[in-house]
């Protein structure tokens, strides 16, 4: 949701979003964005804070992690250069959530919340702001829209396409309550993986796993946290879980019985935040179907009667938060 899409929302929501999860990485840093975030109370959370893998080893994008400045802090500070991007938003005030199946990675990625950045570091690491998007979002919408209407573009708001313990790092959302600042992504993670990261994450000390209804995973991830329930791994109420609401879900008397189906999946009674995944909505039969034919686009009244049934949730005592994704300013 790009800035424009968020005041939108504002219009006639009752309850602010609590968070707004958009990509960020060192050549994306969106500053403009993290204000206008600040500004209205919403928690910054960034996606994708390495930028995209699959598109370096593609060649299509910058590769973030060969960069000199990452190389020299890495060096610095006797960490790896993931462990540095990951670093960087949490110094920022940012929550964060790398993904991966990795279990080795896991764990190293944790250990980016012992990484301390100096005003030096943080100054040079600012410096790599690029303002180059890889997520395009084009495939939300019809092939006709360009990602200037997607991303609601202006001449000022432009882009280019192609030792602390982990549990100290938190963002107190709106709602009074934190958020751990560094969390498990779930995206991509298939199954037969999912589960076995989702263990090894919470069991080095994550505190916080994203998921997501279309990520189609979410049933491997409840049978793994009730197991690590049961074996005392940790209680329901010191894991911080996220899902969000697929496009095709968007009209209000939608919105409820997919949030139970997520529950259902995950086995849990509650979420502590539920995001509406992007501003597009598709038909409802098109869960998978990305067909021009069934995409609807952004609509601001759709999306403001979506909103309403979000807190719909909330004022139930369904979910404990909720906020957006991809409300972006560029």
């Amino acid at each position: 949701f790009t800035i424009t899409k968020t005041e939108n929302l504002l219009k006639t929501a009752k309850i602010v979003p609590a968070v707004n999860q958009v990509e960020c990485h060192p050549y994306f840093q969106q500053p403009k964005l993290k204000a206008y975030c600040d500004s209205k109370g919403v928690v910054f959370e960034a996606y994708s804070p390495l930028g995209s893998p699959a598109s370096f080893d593609a060649g299509e994008v910058p590769h973030i992690l060969e960069d000199e400045i990452i190389n020299d802090l890495a060096t610095k500070h006797h960490a790896t250069k993931a462990q540095i991007c990951i670093a960087y938003p949490l110094h920022r005030g940012l929550v964060v959530i790398p993904k991966s199946v990795n279990p080795d990675r896991i764990r190293e990625n944790l250990k980016a919340t012992e990484v301390k950045l100096d005003a030096e570091d943080l100054q040079r690491l600012k410096a790599l702001d690029k303002n180059l998007r890889f997520f395009s979002g084009t495939f939300f919408v019809k092939t006709s829209a360009t990602t200037e209407e997607i991303w609601d573009v202006t001449a000022d708001a432009s882009f280019v396409l192609p030792s602390q313990k982990a549990a100290a790092w938190s963002v107190k959302m709106n709602t009074g309550v934190t958020i751990p600042a560094i969390g498990l992504g779930t995206w991509q993670s298939n199954p037969g993986e999912v589960g076995a990261a989702v263990e090894v994450a919470l069991k080095a000390g994550y505190r916080h796993i994203d998921c997501a209804h279309i990520y189609g995973n979410e049933a491997e991830i409840g049978e793994t946290l009730q197991k690590c329930f049961r074996e005392g791994v940790v209680k329901r109420e010191e894991v911080f879980v996220t899902s969000k609401l697929w496009s095709h879900d968007h009209a209000p008397e939608d919105v409820e019985p997919a949030y139970r189906l997520t529950l259902k999946n995950l086995q849990l009674e509650y979420l502590d935040l539920y995001l509406v995944h992007n501003p597009f909505a598709f038909r409802k039969a098109a869960e998978k179907e990305w067909d021009d034919a069934n995409k609807l686009g952004y609509d601001e009244l759709r999306m403001s009667h979506t909103w309403q049934a979000m807190e719909g949730l909330v004022e139930k005592g369904l979910v404990k938060a909720i906020g957006i994704s991809n409300f972006t300013i560029t």
